[in-house]
C-alpha cells in the first residue's frame, strides 16, 4: 500500500464513522418533538432516538456476511447512501411518530451496514501502536460526526423540528471517500471463519459483550435526558440543547485523540477510568442549575466512551478473517444497549415516583458506579 492509498483509506475509516453515532443526532430537538405529539409517552419519544439501534444490530450482523460477498466498500457505500435516504424522507414526512419510527428504522440499517467495517478495515490493514492510533481515532471520528450532527440539528431545527433531519447528509462525503479510498483485500483466514461458529464467539467473549451493552445504555442516556433536563429547568431552548449535547461528543473526540498515548501509560485502567468519568458526569450534570456547569459535564462525561470502546475494539484483532463479525457482535450489543435506554427512564421513573430527567443523570451516575466494578474485575483480572 502506498502513501497515498493509505492516507485514502484513512479518510474513507475516518469519515464513514461519522455515521457510526446517529441515533444521538435528534437528541437537541426530542423535547420539540415530544411537543409536537403531546398525546405521546416520555418513553415513546425517547424511543425514537434509540429505535435505529435495534436495526442497527440486525443489519450489522448482515454487514458482516453482505461484506464478504460484496466487499467492504459497497457495504459501506450502500449504508452511507441509506443514513442518507433517512434524513431526507423525515424532512420530506412527518405528520406522526410513527411516520419518524420508520425512517428511524432505515437509519438504523443504514448506520447498521457501516459500522463494523471501519474497525475491520483498521484490523486488516494497520499493526501495533498505529492500529491502536487509528483506533483512537476512528472513535473520535465517530463522535464528531455526532457532534455536528447534533449542533446543527438544534440549529436547523430552529426552522421546525423536522428539519434537524437533514444533518443525516453528512454520511455522503465517506461514501464517496469510500468509493474512491477502500481497496478490497483478501485475507487468508477468511476461508477458516467457518471453524469459529458464532456461538463459541459469543460464548468466548460473552463478558466484553455484556459490558458494551451495560455501558452503552448509560452512555446514550446522557444525550437523550439532556433536552428534557434543560426544558425541565429552563436553561435554554433545543439550541441550547444541541451546543451542551455537541460538547459531549466533543469529550469523546478529545478523548480519542489521546486514547494511544494513554493506552501506553495506564493500559487496561482506562477501561474503568472511562466509566468513573461518566459516572462523574451524570452526578454533577444532576447538580446543575445553570448551564455552564452542565455544558462542564458533558464535556468530561464524553471523554467516557472513548476510553473504554477503543480498548473493546481490540478485540476483532484476535480473529484475523472474522473482524467484521466480532465487531458486529460487540456493537450489535452496544446497539442493544442504546435500545434499551429507555427502560432505565421507566425504572427510574417507578423508583423515583416522578418523572423528571435529573433523576434519571442520579440513576446513570449510581448505575455507572456499580459497573466500573465489574469493568475493573474483568480488564483488569488475572487472565486478561
Amino acid at each position: 500500500m502506498t502513501k497515498q492509498q493509505k492516507l485514502l483509506l484513512k479518510g474513507a475509516i475516518l469519515t464513514m464513522s461519522f455515521v457510526q453515532m446517529s441515533t444521538n443526532a435528534i437528541g437537541p430537538f426530542l423535547a420539540d418533538i415530544g411537543q409536537a405529539f403531546p398525546e405521546a409517552a416520555t418513553e415513546k419519544v425517547q424511543f425514537l432516538m434509540t429505535f435505529p439501534s435495534i436495526f442497527g444490530m440486525i443489519a450489522m450482523f448482515l454487514s458482516a456476511a453482505i461484506s464478504r460477498k460484496t466487499g467492504k466498500r459497497w457495504t459501506a457505500v450502500v449504508g452511507l447512501a441509506t443514513v442518507a435516504v433517512a434524513g431526507i424522507g423525515a424532512v420530506l414526512m412527518h405528520s406522526s411518530l410513527n411516520i419518524l419510527f420508520l425512517w428511524a428504522a432505515v437509519l438504523g440499517l443504514g448506520y447498521g451496514l457501516v459500522s463494523p467495517i471501519p474497525p475491520a478495515l483498521i484490523g486488516e490493514s494497520f499493526e501495533g501502536r498505529e492500529a491502536k492510533d487509528m483506533l483512537g481515532l476512528q472513535n473520535s471520528a465517530a463522535n464528531i460526526g455526532s457532534m455536528l450532527m447534533t449542533f446543527f440539528g438544534g440549529i436547523l431545527a430552529a426552522g421546525g423540528w423536522w428539519f434537524g433531519y437533514l444533518v443525516y447528509l453528512i454520511g455522503l462525503p465517506g461514501l464517496v471517500l469510500s468509493l474512491i479510498g477502500v481497496r478490497e483485500t483478501k485475507v487468508k483466514a477468511d476461508r477458516t471463519a467457518a471453524q469459529t461458529p458464532v456461538l463459541t464467539l459469543i460464548r468466548d467473549n460473552w463478558k466484553i459483550l455484556v459490558i458494551s451493552l451495560l455501558f452503552m445504555l448509560l452512555f446514550s442516556s446522557v444525550p437523550s435526558n439532556l433536552s428534557m433536563l434543560i426544558a425541565e429547568r429552563s436553561l435554554g431552548s433545543s439550541q441550547a440543547a444541541g451546543i451542551v449535547s455537541t460538547l459531549f461528543l466533543a469529550g469523546g473526540m478529545i478523548a480519542g485523540f489521546f486514547f494511544g498515548l494513554i493506552s501506553a501509560k495506564i493500559g487496561a485502567k482506562t477501561t474503568v477510568l472511562g466509566v468513573l468519568v461518566l459516572a462523574l458526569s451524570a452526578f454533577v450534570g444532576a447538580l446543575s442549575y445553570n448551564l455552564i456547569l452542565l455544558s462542564v459535564a458533558c464535556l468530561v462525561g464524553g471523554a467516557s466512551i472513548s476510553l473504554l470502546m477503543p480498548h473493546i475494539m481490540q478485540t476483532p484483532a484476535k480473529y484475523p478473517g472474522q473482524g467484521a463479525l466480532v465487531t458486529a457482535l460487540i456493537m450489535g450489543a452496544s446497539n442493544l444497549g442504546v435500545f434499551c435506554g429507555p427502560v432505565l427512564t421507566r425504572l427510574t421513573n417507578a423508583i423515583f415516583g416522578a418523572d423528571l430527567a435529573a433523576n434519571r443523570f442520579w440513576m446513570i451516575g449510581i448505575c455507572s458506579v456499580i459497573l466500573s466494578v465489574a469493568v475493573g474485575a474483568v480488564f483488569l483480572g488475572k487472565n486478561e
